[in-house]
């Protein structure tokens, strides 16, 4: 990934999340999947989500491809 800015890495950050049920499964089933906590799958989906904001300032395209039908879908942040 890129160089996210660090805070103080000596001092974590703590952090309480309001979100729907909706998002809150979407959370969990991630965790899941992949076997890791929910706190891990949180850092990680910042993780990409500033990859994806870095490109996009940076004016690169983010696209996704189907690979059976080879239709390319470009990603957009809002």
């Amino acid at each position: 990934m890129t160089n996210i800015p660090a805070i103080d890495q000596a001092k974590p950050i703590r952090l309480s999340v309001n979100m729907n049920n909706e998002t809150a499964g979407a959370l969990r089933e991630i965790a899941e999947h992949y076997g890791v906590s929910v706190t891990e799958a949180v850092r990680r989906a910042v993780s990409v989500a500033y990859f994806v904001e870095q490109e996009i300032r940076e004016g690169n395209t983010v696209q996704i491809e189907d690979p059976k039908t080879g239709k390319v879908r470009e990603l957009v942040m809002m």
